[in-house]
C-alpha cells in the first residue's frame, strides 16, 4: 500500500508477519525506512490512522492528511 504521509511518500509491505516500511523517492526508487516501525498487531485497515497519530506533529497547513495513493 502506497500513502502520503504529510506529504512524504511510503509504501507499507507486509512481509514475513511484519510491517516493511519504505521510503519512495521522487525517481521511484525505494529505501527502508529504518525510523518507522509499524507494530505487527496493527491490521491493515489501521495502518493510516496509526500514521496520521504517529506523524501528526509534520502536518502543514497545505500537507494535513495521511491518505493512501495509486
Amino acid at each position: 500500500m502506497k500513502l502520503n504521509v504529510y506529504g512524504k511518500k511510503i509504501e507499507i509491505v507486509w512481509s514475513n508477519d511484519n510491517w516493511l516500511v519504505l521510503y519512495i523517492g521522487s525517481e521511484g526508487k525505494k529505501r527502508i525506512a529504518e525510523g518507522i516501525t509499524i507494530p505487527s498487531s496493527i491490521q491493515q485497515d489501521e495502518v493510516i490512522q496509526y500514521l496520521a497519530d504517529l506523524f501528526h506533529e509534520s502536518a502543514t497547513p497545505s500537507q494535513n492528511k495521511v491518505f493512501e495513493i495509486t
